[in-house]
């Protein structure tokens, strides 16, 4: 059966099962509280897709869309199915459904070694292997450095800060403070 998305809200079946793969898959620093990404939603700044096979949880992604860009906030496929093609085939699904846009998404750095190293390079691999290239942007944010990978063009600093003022407010962008760093 192929993979469905469901456009979800707060009142979705699959719901808890988001939550717990979100908490469970995305260490605390990186996590935004649950009811604000909600909140996104409900202010039509991000979408909530959930992926099911066969009316099964498979994963989910936050989709902040900004203009003609679409920014992956989080991504993530339950653990007890990751490396059965479901996330190559969810972000198909993402890029054909934003076909005209432009797809980013940041990852932990590999230019530094980072205790979970091995995992950061996986990680890599896999969203090159899917399409993704990067985007010559970094993002430190709270003591860590990301690297933003991108499908379908290209992205400038400043639309990059542009789009991070619209999805937080000036006053938590200001007070946050995340530096976006061209890449040598």
């Amino acid at each position: 059966m192929p993979l469905m998305t469901i456009n979800a809200d707060k009142n979705n079946k699959y719901i808890s099962a988001v939550k717990e793969l979100y908490h469970s898959s995305f260490p605390k620093i990186e996590q935004i509280p649950f009811r604000n990404i909600l909140k996104l939603c409900e202010k039509d700044k991000a979408a909530l897709l959930i992926f099911t096979d066969n009316n099964e949880f498979v994963g989910f992604t936050l989709l902040i869309h900004y203009q003609d860009i679409i920014f992956i906030l989080y991504f993530a496929i339950n653990n007890q199915i990751r490396g059965k093609g479901y996330g190559g085939r969810a972000l198909q699904i993402i890029r054909e459904t934003y076909i005209n846009k432009r797809i980013i998404l940041n990852i932990e750095t590999t230019k530094q070694n980072g205790q979970n190293q091995e995992q950061r390079m996986k990680r890599k691999l896999f969203y090159l292997n899917n399409g993704y290239t990067e985007a010559g942007l970094s993002v430190e944010d709270k003591g860590e450095t990301y690297d933003m990978l991108i499908s379908g063009g290209t992205i400038e600093k400043e639309e990059y800060r542009k789009l991070l003022i619209f999805t937080m407010g000036k006053f938590l962008f200001w007070f946050m403070e995340p530096k976006v760093v061209l890449n040598p």
